[in-house]
């Protein structure tokens, strides 16, 4: 390739090397908050059933970080999740049980991403556990997300279908995902907020365009993000919170207390 031309040709698959990286990011941001469903303990039930009724909540994960892709290098992204959550109170400690209800991501130079809107309300629910430690802060340790290959947006393909819609290279991706995520958080405006970290894998179990099977891969990442919860006035749906305005951690972030080590979660999603 001449020198002439080569500025012009890395111009072009820009566009096409960030859309494909983008749209496995946001099936791991959907994985942040999309859970398997988990047996509840029989005595567990029934102590949370004695208990006062629920808070709601509105809440945010957003993740973070970076991947080197072809041609372009290191490229840094944040995407996020809006979620509802029936909070009940066991002692000191949070069980938030929350669904995702919008899976948000930008468009990047002239490439967009799609995945059918009703799928994370079709996801099952997360429900971590937020222990109050002697130090004022909140600890969920270690609680699984994500899908399998099985079919969640009936489209006759396996996983979940993501949409990639770039210049030279567009198509779909089908895709499996599943998160361990660990968080810390403080009470924050009569709700909670602080910081999560995700580890991710990333699983292509098929694809519709010929560049977009050449060009994507299965991966492992740890992603670091924050979460941010405000009170609702009582239960509501995705429905009726779609024009609300979501909690944003980056307009007041709270302090956390140092630690000695980031958050890490136990061990790679199987």
């Amino acid at each position: 390739m001449s020198p002439e031309l080569m500025p012009a040709t890395v111009h072009t698959l820009q566009p096409i090397a960030r859309a494909l990286w983008l749209a496995c990011m946001l099936a791991s941001v959907s994985a942040t908050a999309l859970a398997s469903p988990t047996e509840a303990d029989p005595a567990t039930a029934q102590a949370d059933a004695d208990l006062p009724g629920p808070d709601y909540w509105a809440g945010k994960v957003t993740v973070f970080g970076y991947r080197r892709v072809p041609i372009i290098g290191k490229v840094q992204f944040q995407t996020s999740n809006d979620v509802i959550a029936s909070v009940v109170r066991r002692g000191d400690d949070l069980v938030i049980d929350q669904q995702v209800c919008n899976v948000n991501f930008d468009k990047v130079f002239g490439a967009k991403l799609a995945m059918d809107p009703r799928v994370p309300q079709r996801m099952d629910r997360a429900k971590p556990l937020f222990k109050r430690q002697s130090d004022g802060t909140y600890h969920a340790g270690d609680w699984t997300s994500g899908w399998n290959k099985d079919d969640r947006d009936a489209d006759g393909h396996p996983g979940i279908t993501i949409d990639v819609r770039a210049p030279l290279c567009g198509g779909d991706l089908y895709m499996e995902s599943r998160a361990i995520s660990t968080a810390r958080a403080v009470e924050w405006h009569g709700a909670l907020a602080g910081e999560i970290t995700v580890v991710v894998k990333q699983i292509v179990l098929g694809t519709r365009g010929t560049c977009l099977r050449l060009m994507t891969s299965d991966h492992v990442q740890e992603l670091p993000g924050y979460i941010a919860y405000e009170p609702l006035p009582g239960p509501m749906t995705c429905n009726e919170l779609q024009d609300h305005k979501w909690p944003d951690y980056s307009a007041d972030p709270p302090t956390l207390p140092p630690i000695q080590s980031p958050l890490k979660t136990k061990s790679i999603p199987q």
